[in-house]
This record gives C-alpha cells, structure tokens and sequence, in this order.
C-alpha cells in the first residue's frame, strides 16, 4: 500500500470520531425534542379531557336543576315542558326528555307537548340495526335502565336516537320524590358540541384531536367527523386503551397518515380524548439534522481525503527519487529534491547522504585495518568459509597464507551443525543491522591450543555476499571493556526512551520470579519425596510456596492479558451475583490461610450487566486479593472482609453498585489519586497494574471505580456498571 492511501486512511479514520460524535448528539437532541413533545402532548390531551369533562359537568347541573322543578312535585308537566324548551332555546340541537318508571318517554322538547313518543326500553335495537352507523345501538336504552336501576346520574355511550334516526349522547339523572324514583330526566346531546369544544382549542394544523366513548367509537374528530362519526378508529387504539388510561405511541390514522398518538381516559365520563400529530412534526427536525450531519462530514471526508492524497503525493515524490538515487547517494553524491516542500524528506536526504559518505569511510577503514595488520580481520562468505585474513589474524592462530588459500584453516571451534546455526544468527542480524553484537569466541591454533578471542561483524561494502569480523586477542580486553561500556550506556539511553520496553521487561521479570521460584521449590520438593525418609513439613512447606508462586505468575498474565484485551466481541449479560461467587470459590484457600472473616451481601434482585466474564473476574478477584494482603500483617484487631452486590442508591435503574471492605492498614486521602496510576506500588513484590487495569476495564464497561478510606481502619474500594437493557441471561 502507498504512502498515499495510507494518509487516505489516516484522514478518514480521523473524521469518524467525529461523525460518531456528531450522530450521537443529533441522537440526544432527538430524544430530546420526542420527550418535549410527548410532554406537551400530554398536557394538551389532559386539557382538552378536562374542557369535555366541564361540559359534561355543566349539562349535568342544568339537569339537577330542572329535576328539583315543583312542577314535578305536582305532576303538572305542560309547565315542565315550558321550562325544558326554554332551556335549551339556543343550544344547538340539544333536547330534554323526561321518562316514567317504565322507561315511556312522558314529554320530548324536541317535540310538541302531547304527541306519541316511543319507548325506548322496548324499541331499542343491538348495534348493526342502523345500517348507516353499524357499530352504534338503535336507541338510548342502557342509561335509562342503569339511572332506573341504580338512582345514580349515568353518562352514556354513542347511541342512534329513535327519534332523529341520528348519532346522540345522553345525559340522564334520577328525579327522586319522597325518597323514591319518580322520572328519569335526559339531556340528549348532539355529538357536534365536543367536535366544536375541540376546534375551539386551536390545535395545529397537522394534529387530529378525536373524544371516544367507552367501545372505542368516535364521538367527535377535528378531521373528517362526518364519516368518522360513530366508527371506530382501530384496533390498536382499542387495544391500548383496554389496558391504559394514558399512553403515548406510533400508528396510522384511518386515513393512513403516520402519527404520533397520546391519548387519555376520563375518569368521569370513561370517555377517551386523544390526539395525533404527524411524525414529520417528530422526525421532520430529526431528518433534517441527520442530512445536514451527513452532508458535511461527507464534505469533511471527501476535503480531508483530497489534502490527504495532495500531501501524500508532496512526500510520496521526493521519497520515490531518493529510493532512485540509491547508488548515488551510497556514493555520498547529493540529489536535487527541488519539489519537496517537507523538511523532513529534506532531512532524511540529508542523512542517507552523510550515511553514505560514512558507509565510504567505513570501507576505507576496513582496508586500512587490513592493510596494517593492528587488529585480526578476516572477510567470510555468508556461508560460513573464509575468504581473507590479514596477518594478524594469521599470526595469532599460528597459520601461514597458505594454510588459508588450502582451506586448512580452523574457524570458529564449532561443529559443522554449531557452525551452521551461529552462521546464519548473525547473517540474519548483519542483514538487518549491519552488524553483529560482540561475543567471545574460542579460535583453535593449528597446534589444537585454544584461544580466547572478542569477535564483532560487519556487513562489507553493502553486499549481501560477504561479511567481515574483527578479532581482538583478549589480552586487549581493557580496550574492549571500554568499548562495550559506551555501547551499554547507549543501549541504556535508547531503553530509557523505549517506555513500552519498561513495561515490558517489568511483567517479563514479574513472570520469571514466580517461575525461577517454582523450579527451584519443584526440585526441593522431588529429592524430598525420594528420600528414604520424606520430611512431610518441609516438603507441604514447599509445595505451598510452588503453588503461592504459581498463582501469583497466573496472575500477572491474567493481568497482562486483560490489559491488551480491547475487543467487545467477548462481551455478554452477565449476572454480577454470580460471578462474585465463583471469585469467591477461587479465594476460599487464602481467606482460610489468613484466617479471615468473609461476609456477603448479595442482593436477590440485581440487573444484569452487559461486559466481559474474564475481564469483571480479573476486577473482583484483584480488589479481594488486594483486601486480603492488606490484613495479612493485621494482627491486633478482627480480620473481616465484607463483599456486597446491590441496586445503585441514586438510580435503581443505573446499574449494579459492587463493594470490597477490608479492616487492613488502609491508605490516607492524600494518596487516592495515585492508587489507580499504572506501576504505582506499596507492596514490596508488586507489580503496580492490578488498580490501573482494574479500573481500565471499569471504564471501557461504561462504569467507574474508586475508593475511600475507612473512618476506623482499612479501606473501601467500590464500582459501578450500567444495567443492561435486554432480556436476563
């Protein structure tokens, strides 16, 4: 892959952080303008309930009024029947009906004083009889009977009136006489007065307001009333209703209109007022931020892969003519780099041209060494056979030039196979480097005595054919001390800087004690064991230490291991209750060896938590650990170690709350900061990661962990995971 389309790929993975990030607050912002709305919703829809409930209300007191008439008293009713048409002279289509005991409609406003009246009692009719309003029943029978039957006020449900042949409610109340039921008074109302109630609330344009009875059917509706009258509105509608007196939620109109229903029931009446608000009110803003978000990071992206591919090509450039200009600037020549604008190209050319006039002197020096015979130097062939040697070299093993031009000469003191591997480690590392390491090495002379020599190696001339080493007697070794002890101060520098390399050869060295102590432990205790007579104390003494270093081995890798762990693919509902008894089962050998009290404190009624089973182990069993070390030198007060799993006190709903008390020798405020950095440390064998990976896991959950100290002794450490949201495992 090119320079080019890596810096393609740098810029766009730079980019995505920031459409997340953007999504995530349109997403808020979302949430935040449904949850406005669902409240104004919801405050509209209880105000509109409760102008129909105040309408109802004040029908019901004109009735209680004329039902105290003294016209009634005496029977007198053309008088009555006076009262009732002027009462309602001016209310739309609205009539007053009084009904004897046997359910006989006795006087009608609507109609003269005098003239025959059905009875709805017997000419009512099941829902279905009106073939114009199948759903609604032919006369207002049911509301007569229930006042009849229980003296009570009743409101009714849409009904078709015998009379008008046309939708009606009803408002009946008993006239009562000497304590008994004498008539039955009713307001009988059009359904246009709650259809006028609702327009006169001036809802938006794109909301439909509709008042229900108890079976669903349309009582009144700001769009459509004339063909929605005494209908239902559906089945879903109905469906929530019969199991909620309030509610919010997505449907279809009967139209086919998506929208966005609230709606509430009237204790009173049992009627349902709701109202409907097109999703674009909901999802229009929504829509519209998404494309604005998509469009401008697609800009952004397309903007940042461009300059990207421009500076790519800028660096790409000159990098390509130095790459061509290999043998030129081997030679020390320098290259015109005249269209590149990058000072660090220039830099580079700068020093592969002063690496290749050094490259030149170091072969100049190579030669001259040859030439002068101070050191021993031989050129081998990567194959392991020597091709030249100076004198020195010669000299010092006692061959002639014409022992080396015969082949008879010993070098290194190896066996073929030996020679072969030690061969091909240091081709390996003069192909990569351009030299070896320095090692003593054992040169036979050709009487067959041995001589110990120092040996370095170079690449020659930039080849790949041949290599050349310089020998050094180690009577010199004074000089080459001096040389290896610059070479370490410099490997120390480099490793200094290398901080990943600390860390590394840190947990590398924590892993080998354990280790080097278990194979020393291991031995001790098999020549126990294969004595005559086995010492059972020494050798269970040994055993407890190769298990307490296995452990503590274990757990620097466990450690190390959920430190680089990154992936959420591992992740699953876990109950944290259960998972905190098996850590328990893993502890229960130290809890008894240190002669610990544990406590625990599970709740029944813990949500589960989405996260990774090793990676909340690793975090339980590193603060119980923890917790137990610190009372292992408590020796003058009780040793108790309380565990405890619970609901979060500030929200239920938030999660899981996990808490790890011990009465060991604690930690003072000052130092609660540094307890969770990486390698900080007061134990004297600890490795310092535990709390800084402990609380890296915590976090990559979506939680938090922190710690107190106690009032009296020990500490507290405790933490915090969402709940998640699915089903339990």
């Amino acid at each position: 892959m090119r320079l080019r389309s890596h810096l393609v790929i740098l810029a766009l993975s730079a980019a995505l952080p920031l459409l997340i990030l953007s999504f995530a607050i349109v997403r808020q912002d979302s949430a935040n303008q449904r949850a406005v709305l669902d409240q104004g919703m919801r405050n509209t829809v209880r105000a509109l309930s409760l102008a129909v409930d105040g309408e109802v209300k004040a029908s019901l007191a004109v009735l209680d009024t004329l039902a105290a008439s003294a016209y009634l008293d005496t029977g007198d009713l053309k008088p009555f029947y006076d009262l009732c048409t002027k009462t309602v002279e001016g209310r739309k289509n609205e009539h007053i009906i009084l009904f004897d005991r046997s359910g006989q409609q006795v006087l009608n406003s609507s109609r003269p004083f005098g003239s025959p009246l059905p009875n709805p009692l017997r000419a009512a009719r099941p829902a279905g009889t009106d073939p114009g309003y199948p759903d609604a029943p032919l006369g207002g029978a049911k509301p007569v009977e229930k006042v009849l039957e229980t003296g009570r006020p009743v409101v009714s449900d849409l009904f078709v009136s015998l009379v008008t042949k046309r939708p009606r409610i009803s408002l009946d109340v008993p006239v009562v006489r000497s304590g008994s039921l004498r008539y039955v008074l009713e307001l009988s109302l059009d359904p246009v007065v709650f259809t006028e109630l609702l327009a006169n609330h001036h809802l938006p344009s794109d909301s439909v307001a509709n008042v229900l009875d108890r079976r669903g059917l349309v009582i009144a509706r700001t769009l459509d009333q004339a063909n929605s009258l005494g209908r239902p509105l559906g089945a879903d509608l109905a469906a929530r209703i019969a199991t909620s007196d309030e509610a919010s939620y997505t449907h279809h109109t009967v139209e086919g209109m998506p929208v966005y229903h609230v709606f509430t029931r009237s204790k009173s009446t049992g009627w349902t007022t709701s109202v409907a608000v097109s999703r674009d009110v909901v999802g229009g803003p929504v829509r519209r931020s998404i494309t604005l978000l998509l469009g401008g990071v697609a800009i952004a992206m397309v903007l940042a892969g461009s300059l990207a591919f421009f500076l790519g090509r800028r660096i790409a450039t000159p990098i390509s003519i130095l790459a061509g200009a290999a043998a030129q600037l081997a030679r020390g020549d320098r290259v015109d780099l005249t269209a590149s604008a990058v000072r660090e190209v220039k830099e580079l050319h700068d020093s592969l041209v002063t690496a290749g006039g050094s490259v030149r002197q170091r072969e100049a020096k190579i030669r001259r060494l040859v030439d002068a015979n101070i050191i021993g130097v031989i050129i081998a062939d990567l194959d392991g056979s020597i091709i030249e040697a100076n004198d020195a070299f010669l000299e010092m093993l006692g061959y002639s030039r014409d022992d080396l031009v015969a082949g008879r000469l010993q070098w290194p003191a190896l066996t073929p196979a030996e020679w072969h591997a030690a061969t091909q480690r240091a081709i390996a590392q003069i192909l990569a480097t351009g030299r070896c390491d320095s090692y003593e090495q054992e040169c036979i002379r050709k009487g067959g005595s041995r001589v110990p020599t120092l040996v370095a190696g170079a690449a020659f001339e930039g080849t790949r054919s041949q290599s050349v080493s310089f020998v050094l007697d180690l009577s010199e070794r004074k000089r080459a001390e001096e040389g290896l002890q610059r070479a370490h101060a410099e490997l120390a520098h480099v490793t200094r800087v290398m901080t990943v390399g600390e860390l590394t050869a840190s947990i590398a060295h924590e892993v080998t004690q354990p280790l080097a102590a278990i194979v020393t432990n291991g031995d001790a205790c098999l020549r126990l064991l294969g004595s005559d007579e086995p010492n059972l104390g020494e050798t269970r003494k040994a055993v407890t230490s190769i298990i307490r270093d296995a452990t503590r081995a274990a757990e620097v890798v466990a450690r190390v291991r959920a430190l680089l762990k990154k992936s959420d693919s591992d992740r699953t509902a876990l109950d944290l209750g259960q998972l905190i008894r098996e850590v328990l089962c893993l502890i229960e050998p130290e809890v008894a060896r240190h002669r610990i009290v544990l406590q625990t404190s599970l709740a029944d009624d813990l949500r589960p938590v989405l996260g990774d089973r090793i990676q909340l182990q690793q975090v339980a069993l590193n603060l119980l650990t923890n917790a137990i070390e610190a009372m292992g030198d408590v020796a003058d007060r009780r040793r108790e170690l309380v565990i405890s799993a619970r609901r979060h006190d500030v929200d239920p709903d938030a999660g899981v709350l996990v808490a790890v008390q011990d009465a060991g020798v604690g930690f003072e405020w000052a130092n609660v900061d540094q307890l969770f950095e990486a390698l900080y440390t007061t134990k004297p064998d600890g490795l310092g990661m535990g709390l800084s990976i402990s609380r890296s896991i915590v976090l990559s959950h979506g939680g938090r962990l922190w710690a107190t100290p106690n009032a009296g002794n020990g500490a507290t450490f405790q933490f915090v995971l969402p709940a998640w949201k699915g089903q339990s495992p």
